[in-house]
């Protein structure tokens, strides 16, 4: 409730008062007038009093709530400025931290063109030092020069004696020389790398392993070496990793019942029997790994007399069984073989000279291979 809204009901009270007391004070009139012996008189003037001090009190009291009221809502407007000042204070503050990050970002990229710059020139100086490098001379023409100077100096010896020289021979002769000299000096020769330190800290040895698929059996001399299987167990069984108990030592394509006489005058020959024994052998490549589950093989013709197979093992190195003797990791030469296409294949009574292709076997875990 508002001042305006208290003072109407205030003034609403005192009239209504007022004909109160004209109303009590004619009733008096009527009745005799206004004594205080009249007792009619008497009361009426009680009643009148006790208005007055109604209206007085509700009036009294109306204002002190009508002000209560009024510093109420003047309080809370301080609160309403109050808050509204924190807010505007918070949108100036998060318009700063906006404007300081913008300009962060732009110092920062300030900071990234001013390294590429930077970058960009020390690229440039390192190209010019390159071409100037480039421009120098080379150590061809150095032997040129060199060999050119010597030819002089001995043409100079061998064709004009010392009473033979004229003056203007001698000043050409010095002009000659004077020019020789200007050559690069054989000290500066000498600090000319030489090809051995040029190679010096590189490997020289090209011979790497070839890549796994990290399903490689492992190597085990003593495994296939038991006398109860090497000698019916053959480089074919080696290279399927198939050892078993035989008879006789199996033949590519026995399996599948191709037991035709190999001639061994194409590398296709056999490799075919291979693949019909077993269907799940594929065809590989030297730098390439074999799938998961499966290692890799490799195949040597001694032409119109044999084969060879090797396989690749856990450690990455190549071995296997020549016939039935005991198989090894070592190549006719005796090196360890690293890949089988550049071992030393010559022995005495066979030279495995046409090399063959690489195969990927399955492990004897993943898929079974047959030998008979």
């Amino acid at each position: 409730m508002n001042l305006s809204q208290s003072f109407t009901i205030i003034t609403i009270v005192i009239v209504i008062s007022i004909s109160v007391i004209i109303l009590l004070l004619t009733k008096c009139v009527s009745k005799g007038g206004i004594d205080d012996n009249n007792p009619f008189s008497v009361f009426v003037k009680k009643q009148i009093m006790k208005i007055i001090t109604k209206v007085s009190d509700k009036t009294e009291a109306q204002i002190e709530d009508t002000i209560a009221e009024q510093v109420t809502i003047k309080d809370q407007l301080d609160d309403l400025e109050t808050t509204f000042n924190e807010v505007k204070v918070q949108e100036q503050v998060k318009t700063n931290l906006n404007k300081v990050s913008q300009n962060e970002v732009s110092q920062n990229e300030v900071e990234v063109q001013e390294q590429i710059k930077t970058n960009f020139n020390e690229d440039t100086r390192n190209e010019v030092s390159q071409n100037e490098v480039s421009n120098l001379i080379s150590p061809n023409e150095v032997e040129v020069q060199e060999q050119i100077k010597t030819n002089f100096n001995e043409d100079t010896r061998n064709e004009v004696s010392p009473n033979e020289v004229s003056p203007n021979e001698v000043s050409q002769n010095e002009v000659s020389q004077n020019e020789v000299s200007n050559l690069i000096s054989p000290n500066e020769v000498k600090n000319i790398v030489s090809p051995d330190e040029v190679l010096e800290g590189f490997d020289t040895n090209f011979n790497y392993k070839l890549p796994t698929s990290g399903s490689e059996p492992m190597y085990n001399e003593m495994e296939w070496n038991d006398p109860s299987f090497v000698k019916t167990n053959n480089c074919y069984a080696y290279f399927l990793n198939d050892k078993k108990f035989r008879e006789k030592k199996p033949q590519p394509g026995y399996f599948s019942g191709n037991d035709k006489p190999n001639t061994y005058k194409s590398c296709n020959e056999t490799e075919k029997r291979v693949v019909q024994d077993n269907p799940n052998v594929y065809m590989s490549s030297e730098t390439k790994p074999c799938k998961k589950g499966y290692y890799k093989g490799y195949l040597a013709i001694d032409p119109g007399k044999d084969y060879h197979f090797y396989r690749q093992d856990t450690d990455g190195f190549w071995s296997h069984k020549p016939g039935g003797l005991s198989v090894t990791n070592l190549d006719s030469d005796g090196n360890e073989i690293t890949n089988p296409r550049e071992a030393s294949k010559i022995y005495d009574n066979y030279q495995y000279t046409m090399n063959c292709n690489y195969f990927c076997v399955p492990e004897n875990g993943y898929k079974t291979t047959n030998a008979k």
